[in-house]
């Protein structure tokens, strides 16, 4: 069973400011339907980022940022392009 990531929308706007306070500029739709299917939050995205060991991405022009539960992926434009749980 796939989640819906409808859900997203109305946190995107919410907790938007959240997110751009830590230089995220974006979250890409298959990040959204990740973060639906794993129950990752932005506030999670958020804390990842600002509080994670920050390493080079498998693509060039990414890093990659990993907490104990959570990784995020982010491009050189500072968009979300991928999130899971360790």
């Amino acid at each position: 069973m796939v989640a819906d990531p409808a859900w997203f929308i109305p946190i995107a706007i919410v907790a938007g400011r959240l997110l751009l306070s830590q230089g995220v500029k974006s979250i890409s739709k298959h990040a959204a339907q990740r973060m639906a299917q794993r129950g990752i939050d932005q506030e999670m995205v958020a804390r990842t980022v600002k509080t994670g060991k920050k390493t080079k991405g498998k693509s060039p022009g990414t890093w990659k940022y990993t907490t104990g539960k959570v990784w995020v992926v982010i491009n050189k434009a500072g968009n979300v392009v991928s999130v899971g749980r360790n």
